[in-house]
């Protein structure tokens, strides 16, 4: 279930960029991830009282909010070769191409960081 959820380093990233998102997890610490339904938008405000915890959404969730928030979204295509991220600016056709990466789950992560590097230095 851990695999559903974006890491640790990630969920940091995404709280410094404003993600506030009701979810399913919040992560404490680097290895401990708390999962439980959200039951109101006090528990989600709650991963801003300590530096080191954050909210842990899903890979899915934390796609959406990148689309919905800022314009950008994400592909894997699956070729002979292995997988391969792409990302998509402002809706522009032509993708960014993010490195080859064998495996569906690096290239997911690979998508996820360059989202996340791209908002930093404000596109």
């Amino acid at each position: 279930m851990k695999n559903e959820f974006i890491p640790y380093e990630q969920a940091l990233a995404l709280k410094e960029l404003g993600f506030d998102e009701p979810c399913f997890g919040r992560w404490i610490e680097q290895d401990e991830l708390s999962i439980s339904a959200p039951k109101d938008d006090e528990y989600c405000q709650k991963q801003h009282e300590f530096s080191w915890t954050a909210l842990a959404p899903l890979f899915q969730q934390a796609f959406r909010w990148f689309r919905e928030k800022h314009n950008l979204s994400h592909e894997i295509q699956h070729t002979h070769k292995g997988f391969y991220p792409l990302i998509y600016e402002d809706n522009i056709i032509k993708p960014k191409w993010v490195g080859e990466v064998l495996l569906y789950k690096e290239a997911e992560l690979a998508c996820l960081d360059k989202l996340i590097e791209i908002v930093k230095n404000g596109k």
